[in-house]
């Protein structure tokens, strides 16, 4: 993927990280997330951002390079941004 994807990393109060992607939706209007425990997995980005807290760069920056190996090579890192209102569906 070599366009622009922004990507927001949270950690939860055990410590574990994940990466949501605000502008990546499924067909309920779920967004896409990643983490080392889950792999690719849709979350409600608002209840997302309730739970978690920002992740500071020294926590989130192996799962930042593991995302860039799986081909998401243009990441904008966002402390939090706007989600899409549009449907995104993936191919």
């Amino acid at each position: 993927m070599n366009t622009t994807v922004k990507v927001v990393f949270r950690a939860y109060d055990d410590g574990e990280v994940v990466a949501v992607f605000p502008e990546i939706l499924n067909n309920i209007g779920e967004n896409k997330g990643y983490s080392h425990k889950a792999s690719w997995f849709f979350i409600e980005y608002r209840k997302l951002m309730r739970v978690t807290r920002t992740a500071k760069q020294k926590e989130y920056i192996d799962l930042f390079h593991e995302i860039r190996g799986k081909g998401f090579t243009g990441l904008m890192v966002y402390k939090r941004a706007r989600i899409k209102t549009k449907l995104i569906v993936q191919q």
